[in-house]
């Protein structure tokens, strides 16, 4: 990561062209000589290898090698608390969703180099491309487990229903590549010569239990509604059966059960969804005209929580379920 951008400053991609610039590097040009130290081509924007990660105010060139490097950035962030990890993952976040993303989740606006666009380019045309949803959703998820803000999870849920699923037939058995707002004779295959759609759909599937509960300290989140069972435990020690019964996105009613092995006070965090609380985008690239307000409750009567980052949280003394 921290080699990107370290290079002779040649070839010149966007002046010199694609072709031009491949043979450049091929027939070893960047030896001949330099005015720099570095040794190495440069595989620009499309690379993100123009410039340092460090120095990118923007998240640039092929979507799905971006929103994959983003991700990797973020896990670094994660193990090494480095404050130019965590501003570099923060800036390349903030203007992914708040420039680049498109109302279904999806990024990649272009279909040459299967790249994004320049900010608050979003065509309804637009490529989209399956792997690239899926890429921005893994981003996502990593911020969230990050920073602890629910925000990040909105943007996860957002790519999940409305991009990822686009990309799968019922059926399970075709995709789609590019998955354009408008499109005409458009439709999925069951094979392609470039079939980096299906695993990448694999891979996020077979993630996404992880990605329904956390915790930290001696707090419980749930961070997506989908019907589910887990036994978590706590910083305190205390093993927590977890469960949720829900139609949702179908339907909004969401039932969860917590039953700790024994009775025990910790924080129960309930992500709300920006769009729930008239936020549909963090930074209003979209919104939404949503009348009703969610309802809260613990055993049947209306919860006081404290909405922190994007969570209803619930402060209590948890008591183990009597059968």
């Amino acid at each position: 990561m921290e080699n990107r951008g370290v290079n002779t400053g040649y070839p010149l991609w966007q002046t010199w062209g694609n072709d031009k610039a491949e043979k450049w590097i091929k027939d070893q040009k960047y030896k001949e000589g330099t005015v720099t130290n570095a040794t190495r081509p440069t595989w620009g924007d499309y690379a993100q290898d123009s410039i340092s990660v460090f120095k990118q105010k923007t998240i640039e060139g092929h979507a799905v090698r971006a929103t994959l490097l983003a991700t990797g950035i973020t896990a670094v962030a994660l193990e090494s608390h480095d404050p130019q990890y965590m501003q570099t993952a923060d800036q390349l976040w903030d203007n992914m969703v708040g420039r680049r993303m498109f109302v279904t989740g999806g990024v990649g606006a272009i279909a040459h180099d299967e790249k994004f666009g320049p900010d608050y380019y979003l065509p309804t045309d637009a490529y989209l491309e399956t792997c690239a949803a899926v890429g921005a959703g893994f981003f996502s998820q990593r911020m969230n487990e990050l920073t602890g803000n629910g925000k990040y999870m909105d943007e996860f849920e957002r790519v999940l229903y409305n991009n990822v699923l686009t990309g799968v037939s019922l059926s399970g058995n075709q995709y789609t590549y590019q998955n354009p707002l408008n499109a005409h004779d458009h439709s999925r295959w069951a094979w392609h010569s470039c079939p980096c759609c299906p695993p990448m759909f694999l891979k996020m599937v077979s993630e996404l239990p992880n990605y329904i509960y956390a915790s930290s300290g001696d707090n419980l989140f749930v961070n997506m509604f989908i019907g589910s069972d887990a036994s978590i435990r706590l910083a305190n020690k205390t093993l927590v059966a977890v469960s949720q019964q829900t139609n949702y996105p179908w339907e909004g009613k969401i039932t969860v059960k917590v039953d700790p092995e024994k009775e025990s006070a910790f924080s129960l965090s309930l992500r709300i969804p920006g769009w729930a609380r008239g936020k549909e985008n963090p930074y209003d690239l979209y919104k939404s005209n949503l009348t009703s307000s969610y309802t809260l409750m613990v055993n049947g009567s209306l919860a006081n929580a404290v909405i922190n980052n994007g969570y209803a949280v619930i402060n209590r003394k948890w008591k183990k379920v009597t059968r």
